[in-house]
């Protein structure tokens, strides 16, 4: 019995990204500022991910004014949406739908840092009454800091890099230029049954060697300039470093290279 295959297809803004890396420094750095931003006012999103993105095209202001800030001038205006996981970190409160599935730091398996993901299982009666909360395989103990949200941003940057789902378990085929590519295994961070435990060890196997999983993918690395490659690679190393004491921070991150055109 033959096995099902997806084909799946990259729009025009994403054959753009592929074609002009400045769309996607766009959209990187101004991720990164929502999170500075949010962690300035002691937020956490907690549940950063495409589909929580909005994106517009720039236009220009009927008045030319050299105040206009470079964001403002940006290619892409993008913003975040979807707050219903959010946490303030400050006073370590959760949302009150928290516990009964309507997010409230919920989060999405494969956009969540391996630090707060845990197996969704109920804890054992000795745990019963811990402070702790277990809701959906992520532990809200671990998603009071920006770091949850820079590791977010990066799971974002490596699905845009391999252009290839992170969550996406099925065989497919992408066509770019005229060649097609088949995807056998799925996206990075599949894994059978969308196991908290089982992802996070996904998420280890692949931060420990980024360009050799990126390239198995038909993503933009393909089509870039060395130069961007190495500098994209490495900013990306900084975002998904599996340790959220070293993970790099938003105001580090937006001083890197790659952010910084």
């Amino acid at each position: 019995m033959g096995s099902r295959v997806y084909r799946l297809e990259h729009r025009p803004l994403y054959q753009q990204m592929r074609a002009d890396p400045r769309l996607v420094q766009c959209l990187v750095r101004q991720l990164l500022e929502a999170v500075q931003i949010l962690s300035e006012h002691r937020i956490v999103h907690a549940d950063i991910k495409p589909d929580n993105i909005l994106l517009r095209p720039w236009q220009a202001p009927a008045v030319d004014n050299a105040a206009v800030s470079r964001s403002e001038k940006a290619l892409l205006h993008v913003q975040l949406i979807d707050f219903g996981s959010a946490i303030v970190s400050e006073l370590h409160r959760y949302p009150a739908n928290q516990g009964r599935g309507g997010g409230g730091g919920g989060g999405t398996p494969e956009y969540t840092p391996p630090e707060a993901l845990v197996p969704s299982t109920p804890p054992p009666p000795s745990q019963a009454s811990s402070s702790r909360l277990v809701v959906s395989g992520v532990d809200t103990a671990h998603s009071s800091s920006p770091s949850f949200d820079v590791w977010s941003v990066g799971a974002v940057f490596l699905e845009l890099l391999c252009g290839f789902p992170l969550w996406f378990g099925y065989r497919s085929r992408i066509e770019v230029a005229g060649k097609e590519y088949w995807v056998k295994n799925g996206g990075p961070f599949t894994t059978k049954h969308r196991n908290p435990a089982s992802i996070q060890q996904r998420q280890l196997e692949i931060a420990a060697n980024l360009e050799g999983a990126i390239r198995k993918y038909p993503g933009m690395l393909h089509d870039w300039p060395p130069q961007i490659t190495a500098s994209a690679l490495d900013l990306l190393s900084q975002l998904l470093d599996p340790n959220p004491q070293t993970r790099v921070s938003p105001q580090e991150a937006l001083s890197h290279p790659f952010c910084s055109w």
